[in-house]
């Protein structure tokens, strides 16, 4: 029957469509195969020390032993790893550059030092840990690991179905503050009109691990939030210091002078919720004083000709001053202060001298005449320079040994007796003619008994930082004592005495003073007496130049009868002001309308990018520089360099595509290659073509069964068949 045919046809279609189905199949299934690797996580074990008993806040330490079956080492050549506490633990750990074990299996370990993470005693033990692979292999994983003995029972493994009870233990009652601002942190400034992120440290002062910290600021009046908020979260474990920033907005009206922001710290404290009040200093600079440098004028060196001034004498007082000013100053007055007839004047000129110009950096000495007086004791006498220019008007001590005529009066016994010993500074040095922040010096100094009868006992010397207005003091020794004893000093003898002194880093150039203290005795009529005695000396301190210029930034090539603009991007990284930037422009085959540019003064902390069109001359090689001068706070003029260079091409003109041509079609761009989409339109074609053929099939032969239903199959000629279908 011609019925018995069409179904036989049918399933031989049938057949070829599904092996064309079942060919496709396999092949896609080898795509990923080919295009992909997964690997399965590291397992971890974690083991604590002690191992069992953990109580709350309890010190322990942990090894997390990583095993990772998918690698060996020749494929991962370092891990980094951060471990961080979750649900009953607080505190994080990382380590970055850990070696593989070796093996044949990737293995690796972290030890956790006590202190690192701690266990709370609230809620479930957990750890979240993040694994980096650096190597052939940079896969990275993030997991939660259980764990082990922070129970407080003495169980090996903590039972997540069975609740923690945690055994507070609270801590010992807070005095004070718990969180300040870290010692030692550099005051934070900003300019009036700036916006700039402040990065302020944090410290926990106890041995409490203290987790997370909420922490709300309050602006001054004048300053707005840029991107931040004014909640943030931080944590602090025992005696740890966290960074805080603050993206703030000063306003232009904001005046010169120190403001207040203000934290309040909110954290939990053993069973209790503490809230402490913060204030952290900040710095304006407002938009009238930032053309300046933010110095100042300064005495920075003083000389007297004569090791010990007899009284009735002349002498020479040399005064050297600097300007730190950032600009020039005319007409400055130098003024000395703490005449007396009596004691020390002018000898034969004015008490008064005026320098007409002083460059910016720039210091010069002025040389006074001076007398003493025939009735002055023996002692240090102290005069006042003063340095006015305009408002602006600064003061430093000098001190003149002198070796008097006129005898004490000795305050416990009626009568004269024998004049006391005077000690003094005779001289001294640090050095170089400045101190550097942040670093330190030699300090030697000279100390004279300045009797011509009586010695000196058991002196003590003390060295201590003298306090300044805007701070405690900026010197401290530098590994070793501040305190000096001499057993004996004859009369008129002289010791000599050095120490190294450290700078603080954040010192303001400028002069800061430093007070030797003297406590000795000595025999007067025949009676021990225990005398003091101060000197203050001054040293000038200067920061250390850190302006940094980046690269040129210039993309080439660059074509011909354009005017590309090259930038460079520039900071003062240093804790003193730059004077006087400039920028040069030099090279071949360009001209600029701006051969050189006069920046100005740029403040510690500030940043800014400089921008210049160049003209291209001709094609070939265009090569140049950018010279940057500028003055650091010492007035020494530096330079710095950078190259830039491109090539000047031609501009063609821009080819007309063919309207008979038709475009090459283009790859997918990512995803699979063309070969496996050719291979998924196939597969789908077979798909389609068994879908029809079985549909096709199941037509025919429902109309045929029907027609041999009516006996009219049989008449009808096979190819009327065809021609019906």
């Amino acid at each position: 029957m011609n019925y018995t045919k069409w179904k036989q046809k049918g399933e031989r279609l049938m057949a070829v469509a599904v092996t064309l189905l079942m060919i496709t199949t396999l092949i896609l299934a080898a795509v990923p195969a080919l295009t992909a690797h997964a690997a399965s996580e590291p397992t971890v074990s974690i083991t604590t020390d002690p191992k069992s008993g953990i109580k709350a806040f309890d010190d322990f330490s942990m090894d997390l032993n990583f095993l990772h079956n998918a690698y060996t080492d020749s494929d991962v050549t370092s891990v980094d790893i951060t471990v961080t506490g979750v649900g009953g633990m607080s505190g994080s750990y990382a380590e970055k550059g850990i070696r593989p074990s070796g093996g044949s299996v990737l293995s690796y370990r972290l030890h956790v030092p006590e202190g690192k993470i701690t266990y709370t005693g609230m809620g479930a033990t957990t750890l979240l840990i993040d694994v980096k692979y650096n190597g052939k292999v940079t896969d990275s994983y993030s997991f939660q690991r259980t764990v082990y003995s922070i129970d407080g029972g003495g169980n090996d493994q903590y039972d997540p179905d069975e609740p923690v009870i945690p055994s507070p233990m609270d801590p010992p009652k807070l005095v004070g503050n718990a969180i300040i601002v870290k010692e030692g942190s550099p005051l934070q400034t900003i300019n009036a009109g700036q916006s700039k992120t402040l990065r302020i440290q944090l410290s926990n002062t106890t041995n409490s691990i203290l987790g997370k910290i909420q922490v709300s600021s309050t602006l001054p009046e004048g300053m707005t939030f840029n991107s931040s908020d004014a909640t943030k979260s931080i944590n602090l474990g025992r005696r740890e210091t966290a960074e805080l920033t603050l993206d703030v907005v000063a306003s232009k009206e904001m005046a010169s002078g120190t403001q207040t922001i203000s934290l309040k710290a909110m954290y939990k404290y053993g069973s209790e919720v503490k809230t402490e009040e913060i204030p952290v200093y900040l710095k304006v600079t407002g938009m009238d004083e930032q053309s300046g440098s933010g110095g100042s004028l300064a005495v920075t060196n003083y000389k007297v000709d004569k090791s010990t001034v007899p009284a009735g004498d002349t002498f020479k007082l040399s005064v050297t001053v600097q300007n730190n000013t950032g600009k020039a100053v005319k007409g400055l007055q130098v003024k000395l202060d703490g005449l007396a007839t009596e004691g020390i004047t002018v000898n034969g000129g004015l008490d008064t001298q005026t320098i007409q110009n002083l460059a910016s950096g720039a210091s010069t000495t002025l040389t006074y005449n001076m007398a003493t007086s025939k009735k002055l004791e023996t002692g240090n006498q102290i005069l006042t320079v003063s340095l006015k220019n305009g408002e602006e008007e600064v003061s430093s001590k000098v001190f003149v040994p002198v070796k008097g005529t006129k005898t004490s009066s000795d305050e416990d016994n009626e009568g004269v007796g024998m004049s006391k010993p005077q000690i003094i500074m005779q001289s001294y040095s640090f050095g170089e003619s400045s101190v550097v922040g942040g670093q330190t010096f030699p300090l030697t100094l000279n100390v004279k008994n300045t009797s011509s009868v009586s010695a000196i006992e058991n002196v003590k010397m003390t060295i201590e930082s003298a306090p300044d207005e805007t701070t405690g003091g900026v010197f401290t020794p530098a590994n070793s004592s501040n305190t000096f004893f001499i057993a004996r000093v004859p009369a008129g003898g002289v010791f000599t005495e050095s120490i190294d002194m450290l700078v603080k880093a954040d010192a303001a150039p400028k002069s800061y003073g430093l007070q030797v203290k003297f406590s000795y005795e000595a025999v007067l009529d025949g009676k021990r007496e225990t005398l003091e005695a101060t000197e203050t000396i001054t040293v000038p301190v200067t920061q250390p130049d850190r302006f940094e210029v980046n690269e040129v930034e210039l993309y080439s090539p660059i074509y011909l009868g354009d005017s590309p603009s090259i930038s460079v991007q520039f900071v003062n990284q240093g804790k003193s002001t730059i004077f006087n930037l400039s920028v040069e422009a030099e090279g071949e085959n360009f001209t600029t309308g701006e051969g050189k540019s006069y920046i100005g003064n740029v403040e510690s902390g500030a940043s800014d990018s400089f921008d210049l069109s160049i003209n291209p001359i001709d094609v070939g090689p265009l090569t140049g520089t950018l010279k940057f001068t500028y003055e650091d706070a010492n007035g020494d003029t530096k330079e710095i360099i950078r190259e830039f260079s491109a090539e000047v091409m031609q501009m063609d003109m821009p080819a007309i595509d063919d309207p008979g041509m038709e475009p090459m079609p283009e790859e997918p761009q990512g995803g699979l290659p063309m070969w496996a989409w050719i291979l998924i339109g196939v597969g789908a074609a077979a798909v389609v073509a068994v879908v029809v053929i079985v549909v096709v099939v199941k037509v025919k032969a429902r109309k045929k069964r029907l027609l041999e239903e009516n006996d009219e199959f049989d008449d009808i000629p096979e190819d009327d068949e065809d021609q019906q279908q």
